[in-house]
């Protein structure tokens, strides 16, 4: 480097190093000087915040899973019954929703006695908007040029619904110590997973019939 040239900005190590390098053990208590606060006292434990939350049994949980599954079972029906009573051209579909039809009304009925069993009682609430919810999904079906379709995949769709709600409520029971409720949720399980195989099977052909009767005339591959 010239006479001329500057010095690097920063910090210049070879007068730092002549005048002596720092004290490594010196702590942040001799920088602070007289400033420095003093250390906190601490608390009680008699002194600190407690929180509680309310503990909610398994029953209870399982008491209101009960209720919610007997309002699906009141949606399913009148969504099965809507749909059965529209099809016209797809007589093994028909046969099929009108036969899980009579499952569903049967399960729902032995919902009410594991309620009933329990000390409880069904939520009209519940029920009232479960019907209505069918109500409007079989609304929009008829309104679509292919009703069979959208009919098959809402009860595809509803009974993996129906499957996930059992297998939760089969593992409430389990906690509750409920043997009988535990086994009607089985059972009925059961069906649930029997009706979506079907559905799921038949989904493919279903397809094909309405492909092939909507080249004809449309009216009749709607529903």
């Amino acid at each position: 480097m010239n006479a001329h040239s500057r010095k690097p900005f920063g910090v210049d190590l070879a007068s730092q190093s002549a005048a002596g390098e720092e004290d490594p053990g010196a702590s942040l208590e001799d920088f602070a000087g007289d400033s420095a606060a003093p250390a906190r006292t601490a608390l009680p434990d008699s002194t600190l915040p407690t929180w509680s939350s309310p503990m909610t049994e398994p029953a209870e949980h399982l008491m209101d899973w009960l209720r919610d599954a007997h309002a699906m079972e009141e949606q399913a029906e009148t969504m099965l019954q809507t749909a059965s009573d529209r099809l016209e051209n797809y007589p093994e579909l028909k046969a099929k929703l009108q036969a899980h039809l009579q499952e569903t009304r049967e399960q729902a009925r032995l919902l009410r006695e594991c309620i009933q069993r329990r000390g409880g009682d069904t939520s009209g609430v519940k029920d009232m908007a479960g019907k209505m919810s069918a109500m409007m999904q079989g609304l929009g079906a008829r309104m679509a040029d292919d009703e069979v379709m959208k009919v098959a995949m809402s009860c595809y769709a509803f009974e993996h619904f129906e499957v996930a709600t059992y297998r939760i409520l089969v593992a409430a029971a389990d906690m509750a110590q409920d043997t009988q409720t535990r086994q009607v949720c089985d059972d009925i399980l059961r069906q649930e997973e029997a009706t979506a195989a079907w559905l799921g099977e038949r989904l493919g052909v279903l397809t094909q019939e309405f492909l092939v009767l909507s080249r004809g005339a449309g009216s009749d591959a709607k529903r």
